[in-house]
């Protein structure tokens, strides 16, 4: 039989712990990815298949867990976090999902001008929207992230268009997620208006 020691994830190519005992299965520690380690000779490796019933149900969790957590006044960051590592069950993956995820949603509140990051089904769909870029990415050398009608305000819908890399990932993760947006600047007073005044001379 051969080595353990030598298996690497066939998502990202990570390496991987030598398990205890087989069969057996492995999460990455790097892409999070969930693997099948079986006993037969030259042990066996592959990523395992998730039912589509089963990620409906796991997304649909998710959003009720933003919606609980940010409804207790939970940070966006802590609860994007902690949702997609027991909902999702991402693991090591889920921090910085999380700090791509407020990347992405930072900027696009600089850019639209509006307020997003406490918003559930907002963090849901970027959440969504990294994940298969991610594996876009392992293939590719560039992914889109299309969101449409993502928010809206009283000027109409607002859209997340964007061209993402591995290397935008990586600055996105490495930013402080954590540290709150800065107020959108207050809308100018109301110019008042000219009046003309008629001093009656005595």
């Amino acid at each position: 039989m051969s080595s353990l020691a030598a298996l690497v994830c066939p998502r990202c190519g990570g390496p991987l712990t030598s398990p205890a005992a087989l069969p057996r299965l492995l999460d990455c520690m790097y892409c999070g990815a969930a693997l099948a380690v079986g006993a037969a000779e030259g042990a066996t490796l592959g990523a395992r298949v998730t039912p589509d019933a089963v990620v409906q149900q796991r997304r649909a969790a998710f959003q009720q867990a933003l919606v609980a957590a940010l409804g207790e006044g939970t940070p966006p960051f802590d609860a994007v976090r902690d949702a997609a590592r027991d909902q999702l069950e991402l693991g090591a993956e889920a921090d910085t999902a999380a700090r791509v995820a407020l990347g992405l949603v930072r900027a696009f509140e600089r850019e639209q001008q509006v307020v997003a990051a406490t918003q559930p089904l907002v963090l849901a769909r970027i959440v969504e929207a990294y994940l298969r870029a991610l594996d876009t990415l392992r293939e590719a050398e560039s992914a889109e992230i299309n969101l449409p009608f993502l928010t809206a305000d009283a000027t109409g819908p607002k859209h997340l268009r964007r061209t993402v890399t591995a290397a935008s990932f990586v600055r996105l993760a490495a930013d402080d997620a954590m540290t709150p947006a800065p107020p959108a600047p207050p809308a100018p007073p109301p110019r008042p208006s000219r009046r003309s005044w008629w001093w009656p001379l005595g």
